[in-house]
């Protein structure tokens, strides 16, 4: 996979992403809620020497070499024994062992008594027991030689206070743990997904599929909030729909254009692609005719289901200019599906459908139509054979690898080989503006 390859997973999957980042947090949170609290307090004991026989600058150097023996009394049973005692602490000698630590800062002559506690209270009344131990223990050693010509004067300089904030756990370096644990996490699934997913989502799954180009990318149905920007973005994906087909025919508009849909039923987005295509094509001032063959989806062209169709001029009960009316009064002429019930069993009249249709179309420069993989009245295959280019319709994210495939081999079994593959639904976020040259893609195998 490539960068771009990466980017489009993470942008495609995000949602999936935030879900898995807003769970990570979630758990975050409840390790923070279902940890204990540990205090910590601090106590600091000053060491100073006097000798009369030296001067300060001796004094303050006997007390840096001494201060660093200091901390690994705490420890002592002498220093212990009596905190031990406190009955106000009530703790063993090994669990005050577990809880306190002493340091020496560099270049300094104190001794840092740390202790740690469930409560901040009993945190700051450990260390102060301790360093006041501590203290005791240091003048009894350093008094103890009685050569001893200089003389050790330790106190407890800052005595401990209890905290208002808990050592840990640490709320907010958890929680961002969490969301670094979940964005991982969350990103290696969008990966995953991204690599074994069978859904169309991208050019390159299109053309991993069939080696056919992706011709031009058509936005999802609006919101209302999106309207103008929807519009804009699909009368350019229409423009680069055609210049595409202009492309990969050699500059010359197919006559009889179908649009069909991969998978085992036509997807609701067939319909609008039938409306725009066809709708821009007769802004062009070309005369189009719109098929709406396809019952399953929803009509191209609503509001006329009552009207004569198609289905009357294949049965031979209707002609061409009673199954048919004008968009606006412009160069758009619709055939709707009709009224009349066409049985799959009715082989007499489903034969003509190819020949109805090229008669239609010796009354129009371009005839366009959609047709599913079921005869819902006229399926593809009957029209394919005399269609002069075609377009499979993959909805994103819905249409999987396998039907698009099988769509294009289909078509190939019945000597069509498609002009390539036009992505419907597609998400305004996720569209590609700007498709790469048609020749840049990998020609379709014959």
């Amino acid at each position: 996979m490539e960068l771009t390859d990466y980017l489009q997973a993470f942008r495609r999957h995000w949602l999936l992403i935030a879900f898995i980042i807003f769970l990570a947090v979630d758990a975050a949170a409840l390790v923070n809620w279902k940890m204990p609290k540990i205090y910590e307090a601090n106590a600091m004991v000053f060491i100073t020497a006097d000798s009369r026989t030296s001067s300060s600058y001796e004094n303050s150097q006997f007390s840096m070499q001494r201060v660093k023996s200091y901390p690994d009394l705490v420890y002592s049973p002498e220093v212990l024994n009596p905190v031990e005692a406190n009955r106000e602490l009530n703790m063993s000698q090994s669990e005050i062992r577990a809880s306190v630590s002493a340091t020496n800062p560099t270049e300094t002559v104190y001794v840092k008594v740390t202790a740690d506690a469930n409560d901040a209270d009993k945190a700051a009344l450990l260390a102060n027991l301790v360093a006041s131990s501590l203290v005791n223990h240091i003048k009894d050693v350093e008094s103890s030689g009685s050569s001893q010509t200089t003389a050790v004067l330790p106190v407890v300089a800052v005595p401990a206070v209890a905290s208002s904030w808990a050592k840990s756990p640490n709320i907010a370096v958890n929680l961002a743990l969490g969301a670094l644990a979940g964005l991982s996490v969350g990103m290696l699934v969008a990966l995953a997904r991204s690599r074994y997913s069978r859904r169309i989502c991208s050019p390159s799954d299109v053309e991993s599929a069939t080696g056919l180009p992706v011709l031009a990318q058509i936005a999802e149905e609006p919101v209302n909030r999106r309207v103008t920007k929807h519009q804009d973005t699909n009368e350019l994906a229409y423009r680069e729909l055609w210049t595409s087909v202009l492309l990969r025919t050699s500059g010359q508009l197919p006559r009889v254009m179908l649009l069909t849909s991969a998978g085992d039923s036509p997807s609701d987005g067939s319909g609008p692609v039938l409306r725009g295509a066809s709708r821009f094509l007769a802004s062009t001032g070309r005369s189009v005719c719109a098929l709406d063959l396809d019952s399953t989806g929803e009509p191209a062209f609503p509001g006329h289901v009552d009207h004569l169709g198609f289905t009357e001029v294949l049965a031979e009960k209707a002609a061409l200019p009673e199954a048919s009316y004008k968009v606006d009064d412009g160069p758009l002429t619709v055939v709707p599906r009709g009224i009349h019930t066409i049985s799959p069993g009715d082989t007499h009249i489903t034969r003509r459908a190819g020949t109805v249709v090229k008669e239609i179309a010796d009354n129009f420069e371009i005839v366009i139509t959609h047709a599913g993989y079921y005869p819902n009245p006229i399926g593809m295959a009957l029209v394919a054979p005399v269609a002069d280019g075609v377009l499979i319709l993959a909805s994103y994210g819905v249409t999987t690898s396998t039907q698009l495939g099988r769509a294009s081999l289909e078509l190939k079994a019945l000597g069509v080989t498609p002009l390539g593959v036009v992505l419907i639904d597609v998400p305004l976020r996720q569209r590609t503006y700007g498709m790469p040259p048609v020749g840049q893609h990998k020609q379709a195998a014959h």
